[in-house]
This record gives structure tokens, sequence and C-alpha cells, in this order.
């Protein structure tokens, strides 16, 4: 149906009741179902009128109270609520402090109200009221052919996209994929990091799979030159990306998952990221070759020291034979000094001694240091001590540390590791400490294990295999030794950017969320002379949930730093939002007999405004749904009102499904007397099917929020986006299991793999993917019909195949040709579906409008513009009145306060301009006003013209208002 003048009425005192605004919770908004006893009301509202003298603030209270008796004061007009319930807003709409303007409005919707409520706010409470509006009329559309399909649902006079795929089909000359930077990074089966350029055919990859991360095999990787990129950057966690324009990325939509290409991506958008990467790694084993060092025992030592005095040898004469000092030698004999075994073997020759033999009896081999057998946390946590701010010499490793208790913490750890020499020394010029690690073999075997840890490129790949209690020791010992802890959160700040985006795919593995971006480094003076840094790379934990992961797993050795760990938690808010849309929600809520009061949040959630954290998701939507799951589970009264409403189900429905008026329905459940067995049978039969329908979708329901709820991924808001122009190779990889996988934290779609399967076997994929989301967005009671569309024999070949379950089958209204499958293509199904629709509003309209232009177009019966539509609805010319529902403009009265002087302006702004009286030149006032679509309407109605509202949901109702400014009118006669 086409929008009457009742419609536009209930919409404009919407418009502006939304638009009020209480200065105090002060607002009182009232809805009384059709067979709610008002007497009752009464008894309650004087309740919370008592309770209202309550209210502190005095202004607020004088406002709550006035409103209230003007509530009382307006039931007495009613015994009972008329035939579709009340609604009643009351309360002060001034918007000046301290001034109160009191108003009463009264409004009976066009549709039974379902719930009886009160509530007293900063703004009048109009769901409801809003979901009166949805259109009753629904249509499936779907146009499709080998590339391409677009599903779309028709409601009212609104066309709704719900996806837009492209096939997996092969084309004939093309091959490969879209594709990713060369420096992208990915995670493999075993944990590994790689850059996607490095990645070979037939390795484990992160994908997604029910919203949890695991591995599927990379079937073939594709390459191909390209120079025009594009740098997507998110708010938080704040990532970026390089990709090429028609690489997909998974983005949250109103029916699930949706793809888009980067260069649809605008900033605003919101992309799919991951916030855990389930991989567990193992302990890596070591299998170090420890080196030597050849030392004389303490009975050799004395040996020797005996056979010299045996001999007559001075000490003097022997040590200049070996070429060092008597002192040397005096401290050698006495056990205190160290002599090098080439010169012991030496000496031993000198004394007439046998070497082989003295060897054997008097040398012993020691181990030059220790070395853990695998890679355990200890080692870990040191190893990223070093990362963080250590250098390697030639004899010992240099670790820097502005607090004593941390520096000697790691110098324990050090040498309860290794074995060897560790020192920790103060340097008193410069307020720091230094802990110095000797062993030149042992520097040689960590830069020979571990060579990323010095160089800095990277995290080392032993720790990336490793499980994740080793990863999260080595992630500590960079934050004792690197890290800062603050109001902001956790952050780390490295000149290797490798380094870090490596870091933060690690974190991943341990749940934790956190943000990359270039570091701005400020100028600073040194000698006099001002010096620029190198470009520092900042990784920030910041989300309180990662902040409590990262308290849980990460055990600093700095208390400092551990202990303001703990405070800041507090202080920060919960960043990672859940993906799944509130629009998406609600729609399957309404389905299964639930609407935005059943959940506790606020009702800009359904409408995408706003997003929520996964704590908030699991109290206010995860909840509400389990209860209704039981409540269904339960359901089993043979009261039929009671399990009529229990389903949510209005009369008028099941009426309208039973093929009888409401009054049959009405009398079945409200009197005992009245008989008739067949329509009760018939009823109930229904009313249990409506219980089992919702019940599956209530399950159903539920386990998609809870694998949203549970599951690995969240939603990024886009920041900006940048075109970059480098020559270089572009790489894609093709993933048959999941047709995904992660990229720098991206979830993005694995377009390549549409190339790899045969032509049919990909066309039935796809006719089959296409057939199960057409069943799954069909298959409700609220689409009345299904039309199909698209080029060629393929739709009816998808039709008549076994892709569309029975139910949608029964469904299609008309199949019809359309030269496109995108929304262009929904569009030519609307302009030749006339006949198949003729009933719907939405072609109704687009007739009129056609009509209208035709004849301006010719000279015809038709003509447009305020002043000249006016003066033919005055002569009586006007046969129908087109007026847009977007038009706000009102017609003023204008006096002269002196002469008695009138005339009508229309205003089309919000401020009233000045006008002087054309006789006495004196400023005239406004005496009355009125909309202009009022005005126009009893014009039309006192001439015997019809009145017809054109919406603006439709491109010819958008045309109609912008082009010819929203008026316009049929004419009889000239």
């Amino acid at each position: 149906m086409m929008m009457g003048l009742e419609d536009y009425e209930f919409k404009k005192m919407l418009r502006f009741l939304s638009s009020v605004r209480g200065q105090g919770t002060e607002l009182i908004s009232i809805y009384i179902p059709p067979d709610y006893n008002i007497a009752e009301l009464g008894n309650k509202l004087r309740g919370e009128y008592s309770q209202a003298e309550n209210i502190k603030s005095k202004q607020t209270r004088k406002n709550v109270l006035g409103a209230i008796e003007r509530i009382l004061q307006a039931l007495k007009q009613w015994k009972k609520p008329p035939e579709n319930g009340l609604a009643i807003f009351c309360g002060n709409i001034s918007n000046q402090p301290g001034v109160s303007n009191i108003k009463l409005f009264v409004v009976q919707p066009p549709k039974p109200i379902q719930v009886q409520l009160y509530r007293c706010d900063s703004s009048f409470f109009l769901e409801p009221l809003l979901e009166m509006l949805e259109p009753e009329e629904v249509y499936g559309i779907i146009t499709i052919d080998r590339r391409e399909a677009t599903l779309a649902l028709l409601k009212g006079k609104r066309v709704e996209i719900i996806k837009n795929l492209q096939s997996n089909v092969p084309g004939k000359h093309r091959a490969g994929g879209q594709c990713l930077h060369p420096e992208t990074k990915v995670v493999l089966e075993d944990g590994s990091i790689s850059k996607i350029s490095e990645i070979n055919s037939n390795r484990g990859i992160v994908s997604v799979s029910n919203s949890k991360t695991s591995v599927s095999r990379v079937k073939k990787v594709f390459r191909k030159e390209n120079d025009e990129w594009l740098e997507i950057v998110t708010k938080y966690p704040m990532r970026k990306i390089i990709t090429t324009g028609e690489h997909w990325f998974f983005v949250p939509g109103e029916y699930g998952f949706n793809l888009k290409q980067a260069w649809e991506i605008q900033p605003g958008d919101d992309v799919i990221m991951v916030k855990e990467i389930r991989i567990e790694g193992k302990r890596q084993k070591l299998n170090v070759k420890i080196p030597v060092k050849g030392e004389i025992s303490e009975k050799g030592i004395k040996v020797l020291a005996k056979r010299r005095k045996t001999l007559k040898i001075s000490q003097r004469k022997l040590a200049e034979f070996l070429g060092i000092t008597q002192a040397t030698v005096s401290k050698f004999e006495l056990g205190v000094g160290k002599i090098s075994l080439d010169k012991i073997k030496k000496m031993v020759k000198y004394l007439n001694l046998n070497w082989d033999d003295f060897k054997n009896k008097y040398i012993v081999n020691t181990q030059l240091f220790k070395f853990p057998e695998e890679l355990n946390p200890d080692l870990a946590r040191l190893l990223g001590y070093i990362t963080g701010d250590g250098n390697a010499e030639p004899d010992r490793i240099r670790i820097y540390e502005n607090e004593l208790q941390v520096a000697k913490r790691y110098a324990t750890l050090a040498k309860s590791l290794f074995g060897v020499n560790v020192v920790v020394r103060r340097r008193k010029t410069r307020n720091y400490y230094i802990l110095e690690i000797y062993g030149k073999e042992l520097i040689k075997t960590i830069k020979k294990i571990f060579p990323e840890v010095f160089i800095r490129k990277g995290v080392p790949r032993l720790i990336q295999l490793s499980d994740n209690d080793v990863i999260a020791a080595y992630i500590s010992g960079i934050i004792d030794a690197d890290g800062s802890v603050a109001d902001r959160g956790i952050s780390i700040s490295m000149v290797d950017e490798g380094l870090v985006t490596d870091i933060s795919l690690l974190l991943l593995r341990l749940g934790i969320v956190s943000s990359v971006r270039e570091k701005k480094i400020r100028p600073s003076k040194i000698r006099g002379s001002m010096v620029i840094s190198k470009v520092q790379t900042e990784l920030l934990i910041s989300d309180r949930d990662s902040i409590d992961k990262a308290k849980k797993v990460m055990r600093l050795l700095n208390k400092r730093k551990m202990d303001k760990l703990s405070k800041i938690r507090k202080k920060k808010t919960r960043t990672s939002q859940v993906w799944i849309s509130g629009k998406m929600l609600i729609r399957i809520a309404r389905d299964i007999g639930m609407n935005t009061m059943n959940f506790k949040t606020s009702s800009n959630f359904f409408r995408d405004e706003r997003y929520m954290s996964f704590e908030v998701f699991s109290k206010a939507i995860l909840k509400p749904i389990e209860k209704r799951v039981k409540e269904l589970e339960r359901l089993s009264t043979r009261n039929m009102r009671e399990f009529r409403k229990t389903l949510g189900l209005r009369m008028e429905e099941v009426a309208r499904a039973m093929g009888v008026s409401v009054t049959p329905i009405q009398r079945l459940e409200k009197d005992n007397r009245y008989k008739n067995s067949n329509l009760e049978r018939k009823v109930w039969k229904y009313l249990e099917n409506e219980r089992d329908r919702m019940l599956t979708k209530a399950k159903s329901f539920l386990k998609l929020a809870s694998e949203a709820y549970c599951g690995d991924l969240i939603r990024a808001k886009v920041k900006s986006i940048k075109r970059i122009y480098t020559p270089t190779y572009a790489f894609d990889i093709a993933v048959p299991k999941t047709e995904n996988f992660v990229a720098d934290c991206f979830l993005v779609h694995n377009s390549s793999v549409r190339f790899e399967r045969l032509i049919e076997i990909a066309a039935h994929e796809w006719f089959k993917k296409i057939g199960e989301m057409a069943n799954q967005y069909f298959s409700g009671s609220e689409v009345k019909g299904v039309i199909i569309g698209g080029p060629g024999p393929t739709k009816n070949y998808f039709v008549n195949s076994d892709y569309l379950s029975n139910v949608i089958k029964k469904k299609i209204v008309g199949i019809v040709d359309t030269s496109y499958t995108d929304e262009f293509g929904v569009r030519e199904v609307l302009e030749k579906s006339g006949e198949i629709m003729k009933e719907l509003g939405v072609v109704k309209e687009r007739k009129l409008i056609e009509e209208f232009i035709k004849r301006i177009s010719t000279d015809g019966l038709a003509t447009y513009g305020e002043n000249e539509v006016r003066q033919a609805l005055i002569e009586g010319k006007v046969d129908t009145l087109l007026v847009s529902e977007k038009l706000t403009w009102l017609r003023v009265t204008m006096k002269c306060p002196q002469c008695g002087y009138e005339e009508k302006i229309t205003v089309k702004g919000e401020t009233l301009p000045t006008k002087p009286c054309p006789k006495c030149n004196i400023p005239m006032q406004p005496v009355e006003e009125e909309d202009v679509v009022e005005e126009l309407a009893k014009l039309a109605e006192a001439g015997g013209a019809k009145v017809e509202v054109i919406s603006t949901d439709t491109p010819e109702g958008k045309q109609f208002y912008e082009g010819f400014g929203g008026i316009g009118a049929l004419l009889r006669y000239k």
C-alpha cells in the first residue's frame, strides 16, 4: 500500500517526538495495550507520583509531577483503550533551562500495541512505535548468473541488498587472484611467522572456520606485477595492511559476513580482524654442543712442582723457558694462578715427563658454560630481555637497566642458566646499571641458535615455534627491558617494524590484542646539536580484556611495572567489539517473537550506530536469547491466548493465516461458550507449528550469537586509506578449505581458489551456495514471495534444479529476464514485475511518478511547484495531489499588529523571515502556522482530489523530491 495522510501524520509525529530532549529524566512514555485496564493504570501512575516526590532536583521533580497530573487528567476520557491501544507521551519540551513547557501527546497507533510500559527518561521511548513502521509486504529478490548473484529484500518501498557476491566459477581468460603486498605477514601451522612472498604450496596457514581460527592447507601461490597499492589503517586495534584494490576483505553486514574489495572500503567502514590465534606450539629441543676446556688438577700441579724441585730447576729458570714471569710460576704452584694448557704441555716435556701419561692422569676437561637442553620460559625470558636492551661484544653481553633489583634478578637468572661469570655494576656518571654476561663461546652459541636476538630482525624462529608459555616469557623479558607501563597501557617501541609486527602476532597466540603504529619522535638536543632519532614502531596494548590476559600470562620481573599493570586495568575500557551486526540480531529476534525491549541494551546497537564489547554482549544478548529458547521449550499451556501471546503473535496474524476475520479468533480465546472445533484445531496446529519453527530458529540464533561471543573475531573501524605507488610483485594464495586466511591480523578472502576448480564443479558449488543463502533468508513467514531474475537461461536452471528448498520454490511468484545481476539487476526486476507485484506500494509509486514525469515532459495534464499546484487545487483542476514525505515546510499566516493586514507565506527553513506590512511598513507577526502538506491536502479534499504521499525510499521518490521540489499534481484538465 502507498502511504496515506494518516501514515504521514504518524511518521511526522514520531519525527517530532524523537527530536525532543529533556533537561533531566523528566519525559514520560506510556504504552497501553488494547486489553489493558485503564483504572489499573491510573493506580500505578498515582504510585509513580508518590515516588516522584522524592526526586532530588527541584526542577525535574516539578516537571515529572506536572506530567503525571496531565496524564491522569487525560486518562479520564477513556473507559477502555481504543482498538489498537494508546501511546501517551508527556513532559517538558522547553529547551530553555529553568523554563517549563509541559505538553501531552496522545498517539493512536496503526497497529495493536503489544506491551504495557511506563518509562521516565531524558527522551521519549519510541521503539514499539518505530517497529510499526516496518512494512508488512516483504518480497525476496534473487538475480543470478555464473559470475555474480545478488540477494535483496523488498520491504514496502525500500530495497535492502542482503549480499552481492562474485562467483567462484573461473573465467575463460583470467587466472590468478587479487593480491597482497609481499611484506604481508601470515602465521603458519607450526606457529612460525612468514611473509606471504615466502609461502610455498602445501603449507598450513591460519584461517577462520565457524568464527574460530584454525589451520588450512595452501594449495597454490600466485604472483603478479603491480605498481599501485592501497594502505588500509584501522583505529583499534591500529593495524595496517597493504593490498591491491581488487583484494576482498570480510566486513560485518546486516546478514552476517559481507565481502568488500579494498577499493570499495571507506574511512569509517568496519572490517573483520582476529583477536586470537589458536596455535599451541611445542617445546623446542636445542641439542647444544658445549665446548670444553682442559685444565690441570690440583694433584697434577703438585706433581709438577715436586718434579721441578727433584731436578733442582729454579722457578726463575722454568719461567724463562716458558716465557712467563717467576711470579706466575709461583702462583701456579700455590694453586692460585693459571697457566695455559699449551705451556703446561711444554713444562711437562721440559721436566722430562711423558705428556700422554701425564694428560691421562692429571688433565681434566671442563665445559666452558651450561646451556638448557630445551627452550624453556627462563631462557626465553632472558632472550627477550637481551632483545629489548642488550648488545653483544666479542667476550660479553651488556644489558643496560635503570633499576638495580631488576638487573640483579636477571643476573641471577643468567648465572643459573649458563653458569658463567655475571657482573652487575653501576655507571656512576649516567645513573644506570650494566648487567654483563661473560663468555666468548657462550655468545657464539647464542648468535648461532638465536641470531635475531642481537640483530633485532624479527622474533627468533625457535621462539615462534615454541609453546605459549615460552612466548609469554619472551615478551615479558622485552617488556622488562624496553617496555613501559603507563595509563595508556603496555607499550613497546623499537626501530625494527618487522620485530614489532612479529610480537603483535605472537600476542594473538595469547589472546592479547595490540595496536601497531609509527611512533612520532621529537628531535632531541645532544651536546648543543639537534639530533633526530630513527623512526620507531610502537606496539600498544590498551584494551582491558587484553591487559587482564597480559597480567595473567606475563610474570614481569620488574615489580614496579607489574604493580602498575594491576592499577591501569581499572582505568581501561573494553574496546574489542563483537563483530556481529545489531540489525541482523534484531531481524532474527523479531522472527522468534522477541523485540528490542527483550534485550538490555541501547536501541542504537540494533541500528548499527554503536557496537558492543564481549562482556556486555554476554549479558545483554546471549542471556535473553537463552531465556527465549527455554521459554519456547517449556511452552505447553492449553490456554490459546496465553500460548499466542508467549509466541509474540498478534491476533491479526493468526486470523490471516487461518483465512478468517479476527472475530472468531477473538471469541475462541475469550468466550468459553463459543464452539468451532475445526477452526480451533487448525489454530492450535498453526500455533504449535509456529512454536516449533521459532524454537528451531531460536536455537540456530543462539548458536550464531554464541559463535560470535566465543569466536576469535572482532570488528575494527577503518581510520584511513592511502594510495601508494611502488612497482613490485603482489602475492595471493589459494586455501580451498575455508577460502580465507589471516593476513597482518585482517581476515581476507581467498579469491584465487576459484581459478583452480573445474568450471562445472565450481558452478555447482556456486549455485549451491546461493541456494543455501536463499533458503536461509527467504524461508521465514514474513517473506510473502520470491522473484528470480538474471540474463540468459542460468536463472531457469537454478530454479529447476535442487538448489532451492520446496518452501522457497512454493514462494516463487515470477522469473524475469534482466541484463544485470547487481543492484541494477534488482531494479530491473522491480521494473519488469509490475503485473506480479501490481498491488505493492513500490510498483504503484513508480508508475505514478512515471506517469507524472511523462505528462510533464509532453506538456500534458500535470504541473509541479508549490504555487502552481496550490492554484490548480483552488481552481479544482487536480485529480491527484503528489507530495513528498520529506517536505517539512510550514504555511505561516502573518498579521500586521497595527492595521490588521494578513498574508500567508511559506517557510522552508527553521528561521521565520521578517516581513514588513506593505501598508504601514511595520514588521508583521506570525499568528498561525500549518504544515504545507496538510494545507494542500485540505485543498485537495475540498476539490475532490486524491492525495498520495510519495516516499523517498525509491529512486523515483528521490527524483520527485530533488527534481520537482516534492510537490506535483496530475490534472483533470488544463
